[in-house]
């Protein structure tokens, strides 16, 4: 018996799925990154000093390694890795510049989690952490993410 040939429409429908159950995990390692993270800030008295300074910047990270993943869905995790990993050292380093105009932007609650407000070397170990626990994940579920042709 001789198999049945794949037709286009299969192949694209194969690829939708793969796409979207990726756009499934993203949204969750989102949500779940911004959840602990965001919990490590409102309840910081809480939990120890040291998941309280490293917890929020791991987070942030590994939010912005889900987010560029589903971006570049065709691209390796390696890229990824490294567009994370640039992307966060630059809003790091960027805290060391205060021009007038970036600080009344850090002044509200949602420029200053994006934008961080004071450098501190110890969050470039922990944005470092945040892309490898993201090619952790995503390693982990590579197989079921791609579309296998």
């Amino acid at each position: 018996m001789a198999e049945t040939p794949i037709t286009p429409k299969q192949i694209k429908l194969e690829h939708f799925k793969a796409r979207l159950l990726l756009f499934l995990i993203c949204a969750i390692v989102i949500l779940v990154a911004s959840i602990i993270g965001l919990d490590s800030r409102v309840h910081a008295h809480h939990y120890k000093r040291f998941y309280v300074n490293t917890m929020g910047d791991t987070m942030w990270t590994l939010a912005f390694f889900a987010f560029y993943r589903f971006v570049f869905y065709r691209a390796k995790l390696w890229f990824v890795a490294l567009i994370t990993l640039d992307w966060a050292f630059f809003i790091e380093t960027s805290q060391l510049w205060h021009p007038h105009w970036l600080d009344v932007i850090r002044s509200y609650k949602l420029g200053g989690m994006l934008l961080g407000f004071g450098f501190r070397w110890q969050d470039l170990i922990c944005d470092a952490g945040g892309v490898l626990l993201g090619l952790f994940i995503f390693w982990c579920l590579q197989s079921k993410t791609e579309y296998q042709s």
